[in-house]
């Protein structure tokens, strides 16, 4: 019966591959039958979410209530941060809804979709479900291949996602990068740019991408309070675009997308906890260092993060291997191979004493003598 099931699905969802999440905790307790783990897998921010539980409790009001999606209090303050009209904000419960929304939007069966080799799954699954061609582009040196991208823009082309820092190599494009590939991006594509991990860049400013908006009405830039305000838990993200595009988009989102906590809860973090962030960053950079000096001494390339974690591309190790190590020393990470990387993790940058402990545990696995 489950069988016939699956055959009654669209041609194309049947074609979506699976999603494969870092492991939670509980998945592996119950897997293990072990009780203690540290989770560096998933990029949340270790130091928790940013409001206290009584704040969390107070989000709750008026949840009997549908949420008004256009009106809270939310928007302006987002307009005010930024610098941009409430007319080219859309929220998302999550920034991976606003991509779904995108490819519900925009793509038909014959368009294509284009991205990195190496980057969020998500790009490819919401492409897929529309029936549409997803196009990965091989990246240089682990990062976007601008000119690789270019040059496979055909008329087919609609969407174009850019990851920016890139999740899961780190890679970061600055400025004139972006603006110079802009420039070269013919007016039916539409470029979504991804900036999950912006909060965590250290070379630029938080909104140095925004005035790509005043130029490029085919331009979209996604941001998540998943982050660095460590509400994962409660789904919120948002876009910025020109009010054309945003139009279009409303016309697809689902009503009432985002739920009451959760726009309660980032309006509250976005407009006090400011020392939440700059703790969060300082940490996150700290702790990069210790990953990066530690690294020297391991068979790997640790590849240049902008994100809240390192990438290590194993030159004699696989990453199935170093997970079950890692595992069985009480730390869950991420390997990398759905996003085909077989011999490469991603380990979340975390607290100071969870980063000493997960390089011991490295330094066991490659046989060094690195610090600490």
């Amino acid at each position: 019966m489950s069988d016939n099931i699956n055959h009654l699905a669209r041609d194309s969802v049947q074609k979506i591959p699976d999603y494969t999440p870092g492991h939670s905790i509980a998945a592996i307790k119950q897997e293990t039958g072990q009780s203690s783990f540290i989770k560096l897998a998933s990029n949340e921010n270790p130091l928790g979410c940013s409001l206290s539980k009584d704040e969390l409790t107070r989000c709750f009001i008026d949840s009997d209530v549908y949420p008004d999606i256009n009106t809270h209090p939310l928007l302006e303050s987002l307009s005010k941060k930024h610098q941009v009209s409430i007319t080219q904000l859309i929220l998302g419960n999550g920034s991976d809804e606003i991509f779904q929304t995108l490819a519900l939007a925009f793509l038909n069966p014959n368009d294509s979709v284009l991205s990195a080799e190496h980057t969020f799954s998500v790009y490819k699954s919401a492409t897929v479900l529309m029936g549409a061609t997803y196009i990965p582009i091989s990246m240089k040196h682990y990062a976007y291949d601008f000119q690789a991208i270019c040059e496979a823009i055909t008329d087919q082309t609609k969407l174009i996602f850019i990851a920016n820092p890139n999740n899961p190599t780190g890679s970061y494009l600055s400025y004139d990068e972006l603006s110079t590939f802009l420039s070269q991006i013919p007016n039916h594509v539409i470029v979504v740019l991804d900036e999950a991990y912006k909060d965590y860049v250290e070379t630029d400013p938080l909104d140095s991408n925004l005035s790509l908006l005043h130029s490029y009405p085919n331009l979209i830039i996604t941001r998540t309070f998943s982050k660095i305000y460590g509400l994962a838990g409660l789904r919120i993200g948002y876009g910025m675009a020109h009010e054309s595009l945003i139009r279009v988009l409303k016309k697809v989102r689902l009503p009432f997308n985002a739920n009451i906590a959760a726009l309660n809860a980032a309006h509250l973090a976005l407009e006090t906890k400011a020392d939440f962030v700059r703790e969060s960053q300082v940490m996150n950079q700290r702790g990069y260092a210790l990953y990066k000096d530690a690294a020297a001494s391991w068979p790997v390339q640790c590849l240049p993060s902008s994100g809240n974690f390192v990438c290590l591309v194993m030159t004699q190790h696989s990453a199935e291997d170093a997970f079950n190590h890692c595992l069985n020393h009480g730390f869950i990470i991420r390997k990398l191979t759905s996003f085909g990387l077989p011999n490469a993790i991603r380990i979340t940058i975390g607290k100071p004493n969870h980063n000493n402990d997960m390089i011991a545990c490295l330094n066991q696995f490659f046989g060094s003598t690195s610090y600490p």
